[in-house]
């Protein structure tokens, strides 16, 4: 298990601190009346394997009756093999890439019977705009008996009731105004409308607002940036080196 990371800014003479950085969605699994939520994603906190801070180990069997539907995990162990576990909430490590594959296993224990509904449902608006593609696939043959896009929120009923499990493949892309996970450095930071940087390397610091939108980028390979003509707000301050992000700063615009 890796531990939560935190990093402290300063900015106009107050420290702020950062923590989990998580993108994920919800899914509605629907049975005879009944909704199941769980929930999938990444963050910046946890890792390809079962992270107990933020997973839940959940009980290996399905109910006398009805269905359990739960995603799929290894957990690690230091003294035995490894084992898969179910648990209702699966958040993986962050994506390197900017454009980035995702697949969880979702198990559907129990038995589904004939003529009672069944379907999968990512509520409608509330999906994180990092989310392009939310695809269903069937785990017998991947694709070739299920394959759809459920990240529009539209309800996909499922009338094959012996598809014992399914993949379900998330296509993540990370925007430049994302919010980037970086070491703390104490020589960055902002003070008195300007950017400092004590890294020689730096290229440039782009500004944006809490909803994405740039204010203003400073090229220039400098130590400090000027950025005093912000109105009030709040805002993220990104350092570059190159074409990589090196360091992020909350700004609060007094």
């Amino acid at each position: 298990m890796r531990i939560l990371v935190l990093f402290t800014v300063i900015i106009m003479s107050v420290s702020y601190s950062y923590g989990l950085d998580k993108t994920s969605f919800k899914l509605n699994v629907k049975y005879d009346g009944d909704s199941y939520f769980l929930e999938a994603g990444y963050s910046d906190s946890t890792t390809l394997k079962y992270d107990e801070e933020y997973e839940n180990d959940l009980p290996p069997f399905p109910p006398p009756s009805g269905i359990f539907p739960s995603y799929r995990i290894f957990r690690e162990y230091e003294d035995r093999a490894d084992e898969l576990i179910n648990t209702d909430i699966d958040l993986r490590a962050e994506p390197i890439a900017n454009d980035t594959i995702i697949e969880y296993k979702l198990d559907i224990l129990g038995s589904r019977e004939e003529n009672k509904d069944f379907s999968l449902q990512v509520p409608a608006g509330l999906l994180d705009d990092r989310i392009t593609e939310i695809r269903v696939l069937d785990d017998v043959t991947t694709g070739d008996i299920i394959n759809e896009d459920i990240s529009d929120g539209a309800l996909f009923e499922i009338n094959n009731r012996f598809v014992p499990g399914f993949y379900i493949r998330v296509r993540f892309e990370k925007s430049e105004s994302s919010v980037v996970n970086s070491d703390r450095n104490d020589e960055i930071y902002y003070l008195d409308g300007i950017v400092y940087s004590g890294n020689k390397n730096t290229d440039k610091v782009a500004v944006y607002r809490l909803d994405g939108t740039k204010q203003l980028e400073l090229n220039g390979n400098q130590n400090s940036y000027d950025v005093s003509q912000l109105g009030r707000g709040v805002y993220f301050a990104y350092i570059y080196s190159g074409n990589n992000v090196v360091s992020m700063l909350k700004i609060v615009k007094l």
